[in-house]
């Protein structure tokens, strides 16, 4: 019993010291200057803390929001989010910063890690998309609103690669139709990503199946000529080899059909 009741103790003792410490925190915001505050926050900031450098940065914009260091808070407030992880609040802090300061040095950083919070949170190739549509919307205001700056370069890049996944999910659901012996909509979905994706790494692939199902159609004319463009635009890759393959084995190929360059993937 006395074993339990010194348990019992050290408990309460713990959660007193939780709750003063609180309180005493509190208290001392009130009576910090801006300065100790920016200061507090930056510390635990740079150390990992992220929470409670909010509770610092969150203490200098309630306590002293005309003074210039508030805004800078609002700033750190929402990459102490970010790199928490909590991409949904960091969002909203991002923009919050941007609509009250316009003209600030640091807006199209924070426009950019609007779109980084998007990113975080995007879907792999087999899941609904919106949230992949919506991050390219924010790089594209990037590129739109500050064309030459160092964000708009790193937005470019980042939307190439969320295009990358868009095409990758049109692709998935041309080779299920395709899979299922419906290449009409297969070849829909392929095209689709050799009009309006034109960077991506998926072209070769829509391309040669696109090939496939118009064979399979008795589309062969067509199917030729998807080929063609195939081996000119990506003689050296896997996919043109297997397309070659295609012609051979369908007995279409004719002189004017380029060999692979890369034969070692024949």
């Amino acid at each position: 019993m006395t074993k339990k009741i010194k348990i019992l103790s050290l408990l309460v003792t713990m959660v007193t010291t939780v709750v003063l410490s609180s309180c005493v925190t509190q208290r001392d915001f009130s009576q910090m200057s801006e300065e100790e505050l920016y200061e507090g926050g930056s510390r635990n900031y740079t150390h990992g803390a992220y929470d409670k450098s909010v509770d610092y940065f969150n203490a200098l914009q309630r306590l002293y929001p005309y003074s210039p260091l508030a805004d800078q808070s609002l700033l750190l407030s929402a990459d102490a989010r970010y790199y928490a992880g909590k991409y949904p609040l960091a969002l909203v802090l991002y923009t919050s910063y941007s609509k009250l300061n316009p003209e600030s040095k640091n807006t199209p950083y924070a426009y950019y890690m609007r779109g980084m919070s998007y990113y975080n949170v995007v879907s792999d190739i087999y899941r609904d998309q919106t949230v992949t549509r919506t991050a390219i919307d924010a790089f594209e205001e990037v590129i739109q609103r500050f064309p030459n700056s160092v964000f708009a370069r790193k937005a470019h890049i980042k939307v190439d690669l969320l295009f990358d996944i868009l095409a990758g999910k049109e692709l998935s659901v041309g080779r299920y139709y395709q899979n299922q012996k419906n290449c009409l909509p297969a070849i829909n979905r392929y095209k689709e990503i050799a009009e309006n994706y034109s960077s991506s790494i998926y072209i070769p692939e829509a391309l040669y199946r696109m090939s496939e199902c118009q064979i399979y159609l008795g589309l062969n004319d067509e199917a030729f000529k998807t080929i063609k463009v195939l081996g000119y635009n990506y003689n050296d890759s896997s996919w043109y080899n297997k397309a070659y393959k295609l012609l051979v084995v369908k007995h279409l190929l004719n002189k004017t059909v380029k060999k692979p360059k890369n034969k070692s993937q024949s």
